[in-house]
């Protein structure tokens, strides 16, 4: 599952390459494929989210909804939207908690 979000993390090693002020191309394609791996990541807890909570996040985060707009589109209230909201971000950050740990380990 791409998100409009998670694709703009990504770029091309081309892209930094045609830059003549961008790092070196090794970096570059480190950095590259780190991004990558975090998008993955980040597109693998939301996945792991019950259906309510990733309507929510992704209305809120991808679609860059006020918490008003987002509680319209889902049929559901304001105050329900703060809740889903919260909830999908303490799973998130209890499931990715471990990822990031291995990040700074390696």
């Amino acid at each position: 599952m791409m998100t409009d979000s998670m694709a703009k993390v990504q770029t091309t090693i081309a892209d930094l390459i045609q830059d003549p002020n961008a790092e070196d191309p090794a970096d570059a394609l480190v950095r590259v494929e780190r991004s990558k791996a975090i998008a993955d990541a980040i597109n693998r807890a939301c996945a792991q989210l019950p259906h309510r909570q990733r309507q929510v996040f992704t209305a809120i985060h991808e679609h860059e909804m006020t918490y008003a707009e987002a509680g319209e589109k889902l049929d559901i209230s304001r105050e329900t939207v703060k809740v889903q909201l919260l909830a999908a971000r303490k799973r998130l950050v209890k499931l990715l908690t471990p990822v990031y740990k291995e990040w700074l380990l390696s």
